[in-house]
């Protein structure tokens, strides 16, 4: 590049300190142009590419002069000034809209853009468009507009037991008087391991789902948590039961990151001079916990606020994924409409009776709601074997109808139910995750009682 005049270069200099991208200035016969440089990761090579884009040209006399916007990138940007002057964005299409009983409604559209984002919620526009069959435009609309009404976060589903963790349930049967509520917050306070706890009505008081690591780890917090001046007062049955999830995750809190999760950053010393992969590097580490608030925030971004070398953060991100420590970036509807959440129980008692018919049961795990999938979380336990599974109940539904149809359907076994009373800590994922990916599905096509569907391609 031959000298760049002043003008030119204290242009360009501004634009890229109010830039959240790597920019770089090329120059074609004296005059110069400005690209945004992008890391790709390139399955086939294994390793982070650059894509550059090119954002518009600077003059000699030092003006930047943006590219043409498309109508997708116009909207935005009228949308963005509509609500920073204190307006409210409305669009006269099809979409999600409210009942007369107040009730959320959407198309066919919406739910497949719903399960698109389940599936993987760093999806660009373009491609939400294809995958929903509507416009860009359209597409980025929709998506604000769900956004707002179901109240969607952006969450990062791991695979915790690739970095040696164990999940647990805890139930527990008080045994006269109650603690109150304040006793119980007070219980599980600062308790960055438990993930979710909440009161219960029925055969148990409280449930609570725990991450620790060796059985004896989890034994010593149970007795801690048993004593501690808040609840040992009470006398009450503690039951600690293995839980392998089979069906959707349990979202981590971020304190389980930054408290926990931190111990397991490996530092290179005369004691561990290899990388352990039980274990994680800094950078692993930082991404985790960015992803963990936020799963869609942007690459370039998080390499800034780390200072890591332009691409490093995508390239990280593709590395924890095919180790299998990142399942996917997902989403939650905060907002989803249920009258109450409900937890069943299930014990095997005869064995061949359930397996005789199972594939009801598991036609029953993979069915959708109008927005979501019909059970936030499931997981199989071993004392007593059987499963443990969440269900959020609408106001047209009833546990009591789906405890019945379990029974029927699953013969050989017992089943109860509770319904929560007060969320203590956490909160469980409400998405539509596309079921012909769940292990459910496959095991139909094994007992051949679905014909199996084209997988669709979320990446």
């Amino acid at each position: 590049m031959s000298k760049i005049p002043p003008s030119v270069r204290q242009s360009f200099d501004k634009i890229r300190k109010e830039s959240s991208s790597y920019l770089v200035l090329k120059e074609f016969n004296k005059k110069y142009y400005v690209y945004k440089h992008t890391g790709i990761w390139d399955r086939e090579r294994k390793k982070t590419r650059t894509k550059a884009e090119y954002i518009g040209k600077i003059t000699e006399d030092g003006i930047f002069v943006p590219k043409a916007t498309k109508p997708i990138d116009n909207l935005k940007t009228a949308e963005d000034m509509i609500r920073e002057n204190g307006g409210v964005v409305t669009w006269p299409q099809e979409g999600v809209t409210y009942s007369e009983s107040g009730n959320i409604e959407v198309d066919d559209a919406d739910r497949k853009l719903l399960m698109a984002l389940s599936m993987n919620a760093r999806l660009p526009i373009p491609r939400l468009a294809k995958l929903a069959g509507l416009s860009e435009q359209a597409t980025h609309t929709r998506v604000k507009i769900l956004e707002e009404k179901l109240g969607i976060k952006y969450l990062l589903e791991t695979d915790i037991e690739k970095l040696g963790y164990i999940r647990y349930l805890i139930l527990i049967k008080f045994e006269n008087e109650l603690p109150t509520l304040a006793e119980l917050e007070e219980l599980i306070k600062d308790e960055d391991k438990i993930q979710f706890a909440a009161t219960t009505k029925g055969e148990y008081d409280v449930i609570m789902y725990v991450i620790d690591e060796a059985p004896l780890t989890v034994n010593n917090n149970l007795y801690r948590l048993r004593t501690k001046p808040a609840i040992k007062k009470y006398g009450a049955i503690w039951n600690l039961i293995y839980f392998a999830e089979v069906y959707s995750f349990m979202p981590l809190k971020d304190k389980f990151i930054e408290n926990v999760l931190k111990d397991k950053i490996w530092h290179k010393s005369k004691e561990t001079p290899h990388f352990d992969r039980s274990k994680l590097k800094e950078r692993e580490f930082a991404l985790l916990k960015e992803l963990n608030k936020n799963s869609n925030c942007n690459f370039t971004t998080i390499d800034q606020k780390f200072n890591f070398d332009p691409g490093a953060s995508r390239y990280v991100y593709h590395m924890l994924k095919q180790n299998g420590i990142i399942v996917r970036p997902t989403i939650t509807l905060s907002n989803l409409p249920f009258q109450y959440l409900g937890v069943i129980l299930i014990t095997n008692i005869h064995e061949d009776k359930i397996q005789a018919h199972r594939y009801k049961y598991l036609f029953e795990i993979i069915e959708y709601n109008k927005l979501a999938n019909k059970y936030s979380l499931m997981g199989n336990i071993g004392a007593p074997n059987g499963g443990v599974m969440f269900i959020p109940v609408d106001a047209n539904e009833s546990i009591d109808k789906t405890v019945e149809k379990i029974t029927i359907d699953l013969q050989g076994s017992d089943v109860k139910s509770l319904i929560i009373t007060s969320i203590l800590t956490g909160s469980l994922c409400y998405r539509r995750l596309d079921n012909t990916y769940t292990k459910q599905y496959n095991r139909l096509i094994e007992f051949q009682k679905i014909t199996p569907k084209k997988l669709i391609n979320y990446d």
